[in-house]
């Protein structure tokens, strides 16, 4: 289950899932646009949804390469979801651990919905690795300096998890309608591939790291 984690470079979620032997299929599940949020602001700018759209088709391409299928869905509540996942037998789902409300709001609905024999949640947000500095949690620092301080005394950095390989494919039948909506001509660059070739630029071509006030 994606959210906020569009790539399959150094992905807990997808690694464990491929060590298990059993088809996967990546989900996505889109928001309106036009959606509003309680306060009435627009949620998602049109430039955003294109950001996301590249990004999925991305996405799609780099799991179909791995023998793995991608559905994006429009709606948490629609009936084509629901007819798909009662339409197969999911062991386990996989998906990573998202800080924000309203990704949480849209886990919590899914599993509800469709209550799945196991779920299992990772961290892969940030460089430093949450159970590695439990303290944070347990006994958080009254200032952001005392924090900062105490990592880097003890900082640990895991390693990349390694390139999943090509997988078993699944015997999933969708049709031509991946459920990615159409766009124009690009207007810039995004995904997975865009994103790795930015911090390379950023820290090895152009060094802009070294300009970079701590």
């Amino acid at each position: 289950f994606f959210q906020n984690d569009l790539r399959v470079h150094d992905h807990p979620g997808l690694w464990s899932a491929s060590q298990r032997s059993l088809p996967i299929i990546g989900i996505f599940i889109r928001q309106d646009v036009e959606s509003l949020s309680p306060f009435g602001f627009q949620k998602k700018s049109k430039m955003r949804e294109y950001f996301l759209h590249q990004s999925l088709r991305v996405l799609k391409k780099s799991l179909l390469e791995k023998h793995i299928t991608l559905l994006v869905f429009d709606d948490i509540h629609s009936s084509k979801l629901e007819h798909f996942i009662k339409s197969i037998q999911v062991d386990t789902w996989f998906t990573s651990l998202e800080p924000g409300f309203e990704e949480k709001q849209k886990e919590n609905t899914l599993l509800e919905r469709f209550q799945p024999t196991h779920i299992k949640r990772y961290a892969s947000k940030s460089l430093l690795h949450p159970s590695d500095y439990s303290f944070l949690t347990n006994d958080p620092p009254s200032r952001f300096t005392d924090a900062r301080i105490r990592i880097e005394k003890n900082i640990q950095v895991r390693p990349i998890i390694p390139t999943l390989l090509p997988h078993e494919p699944s015997k999933i039948n969708h049709g031509d309608d991946d459920g990615i909506p159409p766009s124009d001509e690009p207007w810039f660059s995004a995904g997975e591939e865009a994103g790795l070739k930015h911090l390379h630029d950023y820290f090895f071509e152009n060094k802009h790291v070294l300009n970079y006030k701590f």
